[in-house]
């Protein structure tokens, strides 16, 4: 006596990949970008760059 096969059983070993989803790269210039965007803030307020320094 056989079983049945199960409906999802395939020969698809990898899942598909999220259709939105984004590789590493874009996230790593983001994150860069991000953090750049950060320290020029942070020097600016604590005045070591900006119109007052010296």
């Amino acid at each position: 006596m056989d079983l049945p096969s199960h409906p999802e059983a395939g020969d698809e070993a990898i899942t598909p990949a999220r259709p939105g989803g984004a590789s590493w790269g874009p996230r790593i210039v983001i994150g860069v970008v991000a953090t750049i965007f950060a320290v020029v803030i942070l020097l600016h307020l604590t005045g070591v760059v900006g119109p007052l320094a010296r």
